[in-house]
């Protein structure tokens, strides 16, 4: 985990600067600190130099998709290993089936919504 251990580290990995924007303000009120990444290769290194809680990784980014993200963050052999979702506007049966087989904790649909993020980080209300 983070040296601050009252906040959980995300990572918000998004081509879309407006995903990253709202995922941000639908979770300003609670005790997390969130970088955002816009490419794979970005979310790559940014694994390589800190320690996230949780990661949210789109699956269509232009460059690598997140499935090939995953493999890598994967084969890093991470010491803190985080809970990576899915975040894709794909959500059928047989995607979400793909996602798990891969090692994805769950799937965030999008548009996605405060509610479900917190969900996802065991914040529901």
């Amino acid at each position: 985990m983070n040296s601050d251990k009252s906040k959980l580290k995300i990572l918000v990995v998004d081509d879309s600067s407006e995903n990253r924007l709202m995922f941000t303000h639908f979770l300003q009120d609670v005790p997390v600190e969130i970088d955002e990444i816009s490419t794979g290769y970005g979310a790559i290194e940014a694994c390589r130099r800190e320690e996230y809680d949780y990661i949210f990784l789109d699956m269509l980014m232009p460059g690598l998709d997140g499935i090939r993200v995953m493999d890598n963050i994967k084969a890093m052999n991470l010491t803190h290993a985080p809970v990576i979702y899915a975040f894709t506007a794909a959500a059928s049966i047989h995607e979400m089936d793909q996602y798990s087989s891969k090692g994805f904790a769950g799937m965030v649909p999008k548009p996605f919504t405060r509610e479900t993020l917190r969900m996802a980080l065991k914040f529901a209300e």
